[in-house]
């Protein structure tokens, strides 16, 4: 989650604990609303919904800047062909388990690591474990038609053929 869409939870959050005490008071109170706490809980609710809008557009920003993958040259595409990524979770077992020697990362799988936590940390995410970069998780999605004759004698093409090639997760 990114810090910007990390506060304004925060803050949206804010806002709605303080109308539910308010409405808690109320009801302990057995009473109906003051005028003074209709108005507060007006404002409270104009509050809300501008973050409910602010946190829309900063998943949609997110989602979208997330969806664009970046473009490989053709040896970049090769080096991260070769990206093994059981490499790294051996190194991340042998780490800890205390086991000292093995294969250390190194090469292309050190890179998308370091390219991963770099990604991670632009989001705002900082918390442990592995982060890979977007580069290796793109996905391609397209249709093609197909021609030639179907169930029904004459019937020519217009059969649908969905193709998905997904990345490596």
């Amino acid at each position: 989650m990114s810090l910007l869409l990390k506060t304004l939870n925060e803050q949206r959050g804010a806002k709605l604990q303080e109308a539910q005490s308010i409405r808690e008071k109320v009801e302990t109170e057995k009473r109906g609303l003051t005028d003074t706490e209709r108005e507060t809980l007006k404002g409270i609710n104009d509050s809300v919904d501008k973050y409910n809008a602010d946190i829309t557009e900063e998943a949609r920003s997110i989602a979208n800047a997330s969806a664009r993958a970046p473009q490989l040259s053709t040896q970049e595409s090769r080096d991260v062909a070769r990206f093994d990524i059981a490499t790294v979770l051996r190194q991340m077992h042998n780490e800890a388990r205390g086991v000292s020697g093995g294969r250390k990362l190194e090469g292309i799988e050190l890179e998308m690591i370091q390219e991963g936590d770099k990604e991670a940390r632009a989001a705002g995410i900082e918390s442990g474990g592995i982060f890979l970069p977007r580069m290796l998780v793109r996905r391609e999605s397209r249709d093609m038609t197909a021609s030639g004759q179907t169930s029904a004698a004459g019937d020519q093409g217009g059969m649908t053929i969905a193709t998905e090639k997904r990345g490596l997760l």
